[in-house]
């Protein structure tokens, strides 16, 4: 067996110097005279021996020694009956013992049609977890995983592409994204078993207890409590350390290498994880202080999964597995992981290393005398070179495998290098970004004051660290953590700027989700007390710069106290949830609805000029509250009682406007509910003076003290009277005749107008009869609100009157709609328009040209006549933009084929003038005030057209009559 071993060696070594057989036999005799060896596998051995020998010798020597000791022991086993093979799938070639395959594989038809159709597999692997699989720094995938991928690369004769990863949490990421078919050594999570379908463990490892051996020993996690314990991020055992042993402080690290750093130094920290992950850092690093310290009780399973769509992958790897002899597994297996893990005492560590260096010391005596010369004559270069190597090592291992971006530019700031976590971060390739500047990821969110400000800074201080948004490759918008720094030479001039920086986006989107729960309602999702706290705290400051008003509502549901006693808790929510939905759709955008809990909620209404505004929004927000709401297929009802701050009328800070609505809705509730109340005394007054005028009008119309008057339109050019327009009067039994501009503006959108209106309709329709039977024919217009014509029945309801009257001739009868008034739903009115038209009535437009719309409602509206604001028509003689507004929409009306009628013809100049603009009808006090329907028929017969009008005009401007 010694001159298997010693002829294994010398052929490995070959042609080594002299020089380097020394350690390489030292090794073997100490593997062979050593007791603490003996009934020891030698391959499980090794680790053990290899580790103090390279401190000694260096890591020059290690690789010999590595290779010579395997190759003869691989040697003597072949000896014993084994076959050797080596492996060439990305890991160092190195001859291992392989027992001969098994030809007893079976695949299915499915399974060998897979396997014909995907002769290359993506798999994705973990580039840096030693020693089950990483990539070494020529991309080679190693590790003991990598020798069970390269045995199904054999077996099943497939390629596979190598797919880089760092963490779990990127392996489920890519599996989410569909980009990889299968994953060497993955995590079984919830979210991973969603989205893989997993093999059986090929290796299950221990999770352990490591300290650096200052402190008595902590042999289970009971024993962590109140103690700092790193673990890998994200790993399954700081999920359940978290859930099962509270009194632990976690601290996760991206960086097991880094933690377990911090372990050699610090005697409180420990780290707890993957013991053969931590064992191959120890020999690696020579970490010998440190030391398992005890076992946690949990172990780590190593499976394979496939996506859900490769199902059938997942099958034939098990095959494969299952062929794969016991003795091959544990010949991996010991190559790798090298011995068992156990708790050690403080004692067994001393003995083991101390037996190791004073053998080490007394080889290294016999060799001393031998060296010296030669030592002393490279030492000095040898440290220098040494030392420059190590340190450009470092800074490229640093620069290659950091997971945060790092760029370098030259000092016009166009990028020289960029490492890959860079790539991985943008999408950019090396390729695509080289000799380019940085603003290429410029997202677009910050302005140029606030790039001048990093340069500015980097200028003065020569670093800028902060939070920026930049744009991948793809287009998507993602934030990181920036640090900039200037490079600058010995003469302090910068030569290039460093930039790193890290991926925050998921930090920045956990942060946006606590601050919506922290101000957020979770039951309806509209703000809570806090967010409204500050909504109205900048509601009074804006109202104060504006000069406007602020509304504060606060709002209590009459009646969710029995509905949520009959029909649950859950119902009573959904109705919460429908009434919030419902408050938010009523108020405009840029308002504010709040919960403050249980059944109230606050609203502030921004940016009003004056009370009556706020007053139309809360009867909207009254009328759909009080819509029933269908809960479990059953129909309920609520209302509301609402009480209203105003702000600066009500001059206080935000607690006490939010406490006097809260007052004023308790007297809401006390006046009967479903109502609302103002707190401020004088605006109380002035809304109780609204109502009793509504409530007066309503009265005055069940009595019948309006009264219809009657103003004629005539034609300027012939002299004949065409029509006159109905105009409602009141006969106040106390104050007379009271004129339309008292009373019609308070009833201005509510249901009272429409009430107004239909009562205008009838008695229109009622007088023309009485005329016609009179021998009397006009033809009367009708002025008609917009609610009235958005009114469901409108078409219906006009239809009755007109049979209640079928001796009026429908064609003489004319609906006036006021083109200044607000059309919510111009297409729903063309379709009413267009409706009445069928019935013969005609239709005029009024006020033209006040409005914001005109010509969309000459387009959208079918109507047979325009009628020219009297306000345009007053000021014509002596306003160039008045006469030319009038010549405009003159020169509309005979583009669109439209009848035009101009008010407010005051004088005979007037009149002169339009007849000379081509308009031939008018209608105002220089013809005729508005009077009673019974003065109508002597106007008629004795009113003459002035000589102004019968002088002829020049030119044809008559051609044509409209």
């Amino acid at each position: 067996m010694l001159a298997d071993l010693w002829k294994a060696a010398m052929e490995a070594l070959q042609p080594r110097t002299k020089t380097s057989l020394g350690p390489a036999f030292l090794v073997l005799l100490i593997f062979l005279a050593s007791p603490s060896f003996a009934g020891v596998k030698p391959q499980n051995a090794l680790p053990g021996v290899l580790a103090p020998m390279s401190d000694v010798w260096g890591a020059s020597y290690r690789e010999d020694i590595n290779q010579a000791l395997m190759l003869a022991v691989s040697g003597a086993q072949a000896d014993a009956g084994q076959t050797s093979e080596t492996f060439f799938f990305g890991l160092e070639t190195l001859k291992v013992s392989v027992p001969s395959a098994s030809n007893r594989l079976t695949f299915s038809d499915e399974e060998q049609a897979w396997l014909t159709r995907h002769p290359v597999i993506k798999l994705a692997v973990r580039d840096n977890f030693p020693p089950y699989e990483w990539l070494d720094q020529h991309h080679q995938y190693r590790g003991l995983v990598a020798e069970y991928v390269a045995i199904l690369s054999r077996k099943l004769g497939v390629r596979f592409e190598l797919i880089g990863v760092k963490s779990w949490l990127e392996e489920l990421a890519l599996a989410g994204r569909g980009e990889a078919d299968m994953f060497a050594d993955v995590n079984k999570t919830p979210e991973s078993e969603a989205l893989l379908k997993f093999t059986q463990p090929y290796l299950s490892t221990p999770i352990v207890i490591v300290d650096n051996g200052e402190r008595n020993f902590a042999g289970s996690l009971r024993e962590l409590a109140n103690r700092k314990v790193l673990v890998h991020k994200g790993c399954l055992i700081q999920d359940y350390i978290a859930r099962d042993y509270p009194a632990i402080q976690l601290m996760g690290m991206e960086d097991g290498k880094e933690a377990l750093l911090k372990v050699s130094q610090d005697k409180d920290l420990v780290f707890v994880g993957d013991a053969g992950y931590v064992y191959y850092l120890m020999q690696l690093n020579g970490w010998y202080g440190l030391r398992f310290s005890g076992d946690t009780q949990q172990r780590r399973s190593h499976q394979m999964a496939v996506t859900k769509d490769n199902a059938v992958l997942a099958g034939i790897v098990e095959k494969v597995f299952a062929d794969i002899p016991a003795q091959e597994r544990e010949m991996m297996e010991s190559r790798w992981l090298g011995r068992s893990i156990k708790q050690e005492t403080d004692v067994n560590v001393m003995l083991r290393y101390g037996a190791a260096v004073l053998l080490v010391i007394g080889l290294l005596l016999l060799w001393n005398k031998y060296l010296r010369q030669e030592i002393r004559r490279r030492k000095d270069i040898e440290d220098k070179l040494r030392k420059d190597q190590d340190d450009l090592l470092m800074a490229a291992t640093v620069f290659a495998h950091s997971r945060e971006g790092i760029i370098v530019t030259d000092k016009h700031a166009n990028i020289i290098d960029m490492n890959p976590a860079f790539s991985t971060i943008t999408g950019y390739t090396r390729e695509e970004i080289l000799n380019k500047n940085p603003r290429l990821l410029n997202s677009g969110i910050h302005d140029m004051v606030f790039y001048q400000a990093i340069w500015d800074n980097l200028k003065s201080q020569g670093h800028w660290s902060g939070e920026i948004w930049n744009r991948r490759k793809n287009g998507e918008i993602y934030a990181e953590w920036l640090t900039i720094s200037a490079v600058k030479n010995k003469q302090g001039e910068v030569i290039n700027y460093i930039g790193n920086f890290s991926d925050i986006t998921l930090l920045k989107q956990h942060e946006q989700r606590l601050e919506h729960i922290a101000h957020y309602d979770a039951l309806t999702g509209v703000p809570n007390r806090v967010l409204l706290a500050d909504r109205m705290k900048s509601g009074c400051i804006h109202s104060r710069r504006e000069h406007t008003l602020m509304a504060v509502g606060y709002l209590d549901l009459d009646g969710f106290k029995p509905i949520n006693d009959s029909f649950g808790h859950s119902a009573g929510d959904q109705l919460l949830i429908e009434i919030a939905h419902r408050i938010k759709d009523t108020l405009r955008e840029g308002d504010t609805v709040a919960r403050l809990g249980g059944d109230e909620f606050v609203f502030l209404l921004l940016g009003l000029h004056k009370v009556e505004e706020c007053e139309a929004t809360v009867h909207r927000l009254l009328g759909e509250i009080a819509r029933p709401v269908v809960l479990q297929a059953q129909a309920v009802y609520v209302s509301a009682s609402i009480g209203i701050s105003i702000y600066p009328i009500d001059d206080t800070d935000s607690d006490t406007l939010l406490r006097h609505a809260d007052q004023a809705m308790y007297q809401a509730k006390q006046a009967g509910k479903n109502c609302f109340h103002i707190y401020d005394p004088e605006l109380d007054r002035r809304l109780h003076w609204h109502r009793e005028a509504l409530d007066q009008i309503e009265k005055a119309l069940e009595r019948e003290e309006f009264e219809l008057f009657f103003q004629p339109k005539i034609d300027m050019l012939k002299g004949q009277v065409v029509g006159a327009e109905a105009l409602v009067r009141w006969r106040h039994p106390e104050r007379g005749v009271v004129m339309p501009s008292e009373f019609l503006p308070l009833i201005e959108g509510k249901s009272l107008a429409v009430k107004m209106d239909f009562w205008v309709m009838e008695q229109a329709l009622k007088q023309m009869a009485q005329w016609q039977a009179e021998g009397l024919q006009l033809l009367v217009s009708v002025n008609v609100t917009a609610r009235s014509l958005q009114a469901p029945d409108f078409v219906q309801r006009l239809e009755a009157l007109l049979n209640k009257y079928k001796q009026v001739k429908r064609a003489s009868y004319e609906l006036e709609i006021l083109e200044s008034e607000a059309l919510d739903d111009l297409i729903y009115i063309s379709k009413v328009v267009y409706a009445c038209q069928q019935l013969g009535v005609q239709f005029a437009l009024d006020d033209f040209g006040t409005g914001y719309s005109s010509l969309t409602y000459l387009k959208r509206l079918p109507t047979q006549t325009l009628k020219i604001d009297c306000s345009f028509v007053r000021d014509m003689l002596h306003d160039e933009e008045d006469l030319a507004i009038v010549r405009g929409i003159i020169g509309l009306a005979d583009s669109f084929r439209l009848q035009v009628v101009a008010e407010g013809v005051e004088s005979a100049e007037h009149g002169l003038a339009l007849l000379n603009l081509n308009c031939r009808y008018g209608q105002g006090y220089g013809i005729a005030k508005p009077m009673p329907a019974n003065q109508i028929a002597a106007w008629f017969n004795n009113w003459e057209l002035p000589e102004a009008w019968k002088t002829p005009v020049n030119g044809s401007l008559f051609q044509h009559t409209r």
